[in-house]
C-alpha cells in the first residue's frame, strides 16, 4: 500500500485518538452536567428494571386473565437490566460517568426503547380489556358471563397489571430520551471528525516551503561576440 493511500487511514486513527485523549472538542459545553443526569437516569432504569423483573415474575401465578403483564414485562426488564449492568461496568473500567460510547449505545437504546413502548402499548391494551371484565372480580357466577369460572383476587391482580404497564412506560421513556441524546453526541462527534479531517488533509496536502532570506541575485555574463564579428566582417568582403 502506498503512502498517499494509507493517510486517510491515519487521519481517521489520529482523529479518533484525539476524541479519546483529553478534552473532547464535540462535546458542549454542559456536557459534565449532561453526563452527570445520565448517570442519574441510569441508576433510575436499574431500580425500574428490577421493580418490573419483579412484579412480572409474580405474574406468573396470576390467573388466566392476567397473564399478559407477566409475559411482556420480563423480556423488557430482563433487557434493560442487562444493559444498565454492562453499562456499569463500563463506566468502572473507564472510570467516567460516559459509559458506552454513544455510536455503540445508540443501536441499543433504540431497541430498548422502542421494543419497551410496544410492549407497553400491549399491557396498557390488555390491562384495560380486564378492567372490563371486573364482574368476575366479586365472585358471583352467572350462567350468563361469557366464562364461568371464579377469578381469585381479581383487584389485587389488576393493580399489579396497571403498577407493571406504568413501570413499563417509565423504563421505555427513560431509554427513548437516552436514545434522544445519543443521537445528539452522535451527530456533533461526527460534525467534529469531518472537521479534523479535512485540517489534518489540508495540512498534510500542502507542501513545506521554506522562506525565501539573502537570495543572491542573478549574475549575467557577457558573451564574447569576437568571433561572430570576424565572420562577418569576411563575409561583407
Amino acid at each position: 500500500m502506498s503512502s498517499s493511500q494509507s493517510r486517510p487511514v491515519s487521519i481517521v486513527k489520529d482523529s479518533h485518538r484525539a476524541m479519546e485523549e483529553g478534552p473532547e472538542p464535540w462535546q458542549s459545553p454542559n456536557q459534565p452536567s449532561w453526563n452527570t443526569a445520565r448517570f442519574v437516569l441510569r441508576i433510575i432504569s436499574f431500580i425500574t428494571a428490577l421493580l418490573l423483573f419483579g412484579l412480572s415474575i409474580s405474574g406468573f401465578a396470576a390467573p388466566s386473565g392476567f397473564s399478559s403483564f407477566p409475559v411482556m414485562g420480563t423480556p423488557l426488564s430482563v433487557a434493560a437490566f442487562l444493559y444498565d449492568i454492562a453499562e456499569f461496568i463500563v463506566m468502572c473500567v473507564r472510570r467516567r460517568k460516559s459509559g458506552i460510547r454513544p455510536a455503540v449505545s445508540l443501536g441499543f437504546e433504540l431497541i430498548i426503547s422502542m421494543g419497551g413502548i410496544a410492549l407497553s402499548a400491549l399491557m396498557i391494551m390488555f390491562t384495560v380489556d380486564s378492567w372490563q371484565w371486573r364482574m368476575y372480580y366479586s365472585g358471583v357466577p352467572s350462567s350468563e358471563l361469557p366464562i364461568p369460572e371464579y377469578v381469585s383476587n381479581g383487584h389485587v391482580w389488576f393493580g399489579i397489571s396497571v403498577t407493571a404497564s406504568a413501570l413499563a412506560t417509565f423504563l421505555s421513556l427513560i431509554h427513548f430520551v437516552l436514545f434522544v441524546r445519543d443521537c445528539v453526541e452522535v451527530d456533533r462527534q461526527r460534525k467534529a471528525m469531518d472537521k479534523f479531517y479535512k485540517e489534518r488533509t489540508s495540512t498534510r496536502a500542502a507542501p513545506a516551503q521554506e522562506p525565501v532570506h539573502n537570495v543572491p541575485a542573478p549574475s549575467y555574463e557577457t558573451v564574447e561576440l569576437d568571433t561572430y564579428d570576424d565572420m562577418t566582417k569576411s563575409d561583407l568582403i
